[in-house]
C-alpha cells in the first residue's frame, strides 16, 4: 500500500523540520539570526547571564559610511575573533585582523550592511549590533 498524497506531503515537511538544507541537523540560518537578535535584546533588558549559558551582548552601533564600517574604541570584545556581516540575503565573514587603524577600527565592506555579529574563535556569537548610516 503506497502512502497517500497527504502522507507524502507530511513526510516532506517533517524532513525539512529535522534536516538543515546543507545536510546538517539543526535550525536554518534565518532561525539562528532571529535567535541571536532576541538574545541580545533580552540581555539588554536585564536578563544577561541568568540562564547559565554564554550569551550575546548588544554591540554599540558601528557607523557605516561610503563602504567603511567604523567601530568605536572599546566596543569590540577581547574574545572576539570573527566579524560576520549580514547583507540582503548574504553573509560575509572577516577575521578581526582585517580591521585597520588604531581606534576607531575600520573595515571596508562590499555594500549595505544590515547586521554585524562578533563571534569568538569557536564561532559562537559574542555581540550583535545594527550599524547606523552616516
Amino acid at each position: 500500500m503506497s502512502p497517500s498524497p497527504f502522507e507524502k506531503q507530511l513526510l516532506e515537511v517533517l524532513q525539512q523540520l529535522v534536516q538543515h538544507p546543507s545536510g546538517r541537523q539543526g535550525p536554518t540560518e534565518n532561525q539562528l539570526d532571529l535567535e541571536i537578535r532576541f538574545r541580545a535584546l533580552r540581555n539588554a533588558m536585564g536578563n544577561f547571564g541568568r540562564r547559565g549559558t554564554s550569551d550575546v551582548a548588544l554591540l554599540r552601533s558601528p557607523s557605516l559610511s561610503h563602504r567603511q564600517l567604523t567601530f568605536v574604541k572599546g566596543t569590540l570584545p577581547k574574545k572576539g575573533s570573527i566579524v560576520v556581516l549580514k547583507r540582503d540575503g548574504t553573509t560575509d565573514t572577516y577575521d578581526m585582523g582585517q580591521l585597520t587603524g588604531s581606534p576607531p577600527l575600520v573595515l571596508t565592506v562590499k555594500g549595505d550592511v544590515v547586521g554585524v555579529r562578533i563571534d569568538d574563535k569557536a564561532g559562537d556569537p559574542v555581540k550583535f549590533g545594527v550599524p547606523h548610516r552616516i
